[in-house]
């Protein structure tokens, strides 16, 4: 109760800084990254939290799929439909979908060998820390996500991923539903999705509470270009929608018509799940489509199996 208290309290003397600065200017694409495989198996991964632990677990899943092979020869990793991440798994999924299958091989020296851990305060007996943690989070979200900017995806952006699709997920702190950062939630706060640097989405689905301040957003609703948020109205509309995306959409609808708060806070997505199933699913109910939205219609004609490895 305690924690919950003095981060909601936190939150609301936070300066705002909203990663996301670019209004929307177009229709954003559906989810960062492209297209799937085109074969007739596909894999589709899920990376959880855990801190570096987890980003080295998850490497070595990627490891693996890059020497298992296909029936007529190709690696595994050619296989991969999508990734959905939180946490430490969301620096992997990350470094994939920037550089692919060939630039696996450098996640290890980019981050892996370097203490980005002891980049962050840490210590339990500094008493700049324990104000720190009193007023959000012991480091700032801009200093961690320069770090990864400088050190780890140099100044990449979402709209630079070319990997197969990328789902970063973190959670609304306020709402206490799932931010992933794709299409239907930067639609309805009006924004550019492609223009965030994918840093500061990795800051924002690993910020843990206390350990990193929450992210902040933005949210534009003067410049939507539409009164209406489709895909959060059918949602709502629809009896058989899951309690999760109902949550969701019902919040991401007040930032959208601007009755829930201009800025909301992004903390560590494992507050909400920490295998990143949920945004995943609620991806799809808004998609309203049987093979959406990770899936092209044509692949999903295509697809006879499709393995999920959590």
């Amino acid at each position: 109760m305690v924690t919950t208290l003095t981060l909601a309290g936190s939150c609301a003397s936070l300066p705002p800084n909203p990663i996301n600065n670019a209004a929307l200017a177009a229709p954003p694409a559906t989810i960062p990254g492209t297209p799937g495989p085109t074969s007739d198996e596909a894999i589709g991964l899920a990376f959880s939290g855990g801190g570096a632990r987890a980003a080295a677990f998850s490497y070595g899943v990627m490891l693996g799929l890059a020497e298992a092979r296909t029936p007529d020869g190709q690696s595994r990793l050619n296989s991969i439909a999508f990734i959905t991440a939180v946490s430490g798994g969301s620096f992997t999924a990350s470094w994939f979908g920037l550089h692919g299958p060939e630039g696996l091989h450098g996640f290890r020296e980019a981050l892996l060998h370097k203490n980005w851990q002891g980049a962050a305060r840490t210590s339990l007996l500094s008493p700049a820390n324990w104000i720190g943690a009193v007023q959000g989070g012991v480091n700032g979200p801009r200093e961690i996500a320069g770090w990864l900017d400088r050190e780890v995806f140099k100044g990449a952006r979402l709209s630079d991923m070319r990997g197969p699709p990328i789902l970063l997920n973190a959670a609304d702190l306020r709402a206490g539903v799932p931010f992933t950062f794709a299409a239907p939630w930067f639609e309805a706060l009006c924004s550019d999705l492609g223009s965030v640097r994918v840093a500061d989405a990795v800051a924002a689905a690993s910020a843990c509470p206390l350990g990193i301040k929450p992210v902040p957003l933005e949210a534009y609703p003067e410049t939507c270009s539409s009164a209406s948020l489709p895909w959060a109205e059918r949602l709502l509309a629809d009896p058989g929608t899951s309690t999760m995306a109902r949550a969701t959409a019902a919040t991401m609808a007040g930032y959208h018509a601007g009755t829930g708060g201009r800025y909301l806070h992004l903390l560590d997505g494992g507050m909400v799940d920490n295998f990143g199933l949920t945004g995943l699913g609620i991806q799809h109910e808004a998609s309203g489509l049987p093979y959406g939205p990770l899936l092209t219609a044509e692949s999903a004609v295509r697809l006879r199996r499709l393995r999920m490895i959590v």
